[in-house]
């Protein structure tokens, strides 16, 4: 009971933190595109037209985002993700978005492994890893699923140009804006941490061995893994 209730708490602080941050990353491309609505000495040319067609296109995103982010569902008693069988339809699925790229699942769970997580909130985590990997690897991107010393861990590693170092630590800081972000690895991995923390795990972002981006999630069993 004290565990739901604290979920309900930081539900409710993350969604007064969205209606800050929606609110601080919206004023400034509204004002813009208001000021070029109501400037009549100029007509909108078709640069113009972009410009602000862009702009509004930031704002669908930026939105959206924030709903997702507080749709988080969080720790619910007697429900669980199946992070194999999840792992391997995201792996199928990103694998035709991005033919030119090789997913490979690292696994020795059970098909049928359970993990104490909502399924919603394991496949946005997962689909925002993954489709983070597949757009920015050269060619490989390696997911390993694994259960060991009272946790449940999940690692994502691609290929590519990875992260300066000096940029690692601020990769998934909440309330970051996308554009102070090393390019492509923006808002969904600040979706993820705050996924995690509300499971009370962490997550540690480094360079993998290939030179990409390793990203290292690790959440506490609270029922101990189980098979259906």
């Amino acid at each position: 009971m004290n565990e739901l209730l604290d979920t309900l708490d930081r539900r409710l602080e993350r969604s007064r933190d969205a209606l800050a941050n929606l609110s601080h990353s919206l004023k400034t491309p509204i004002a813009a595109v208001k000021q070029a609505l109501e400037d009549e000495s100029r007509a909108l040319d078709p640069e113009l037209r972009r410009t602000m067609a862009r702009r509004l296109a930031n704002l669908d995103q930026q939105l959206e985002a924030e709903m997702r982010r507080s749709r988080f569902a969080g720790p619910q008693a007697g429900k669980g993700a199946q992070p194999v069988k999840q792992a391997r339809d995201l792996l199928w699925m990103l694998g035709r978005l991005y033919r030119d790229k090789q997913f490979e699942l690292n696994t020795q769970l059970d098909d049928a492994a359970r993990w104490p997580i909502e399924e919603q909130d394991l496949n946005e985590v997962l689909g925002n890893l993954l489709d983070n990997a597949g757009k920015w690897a050269t060619q490989l991107v390696d997911v390993t699923l694994s259960e060991y010393d009272d946790c449940l861990h999940l690692c994502v590693r691609d290929d590519g140009a990875g992260v300066d170092a000096t940029t690692l630590p601020q990769l998934g800081t909440r309330g970051l804006r996308l554009d102070e972000q090393t390019p492509g690895h923006g808002l969904g991995l600040a979706i993820v941490s705050e996924i995690v923390a509300c499971y009370r795990g962490r997550i540690r972002f480094s360079a993998s061995e290939q030179g990409g981006l390793t990203v290292e999630i690790s959440l506490p069993d609270r029922n101990g893994s189980r098979a259906s």
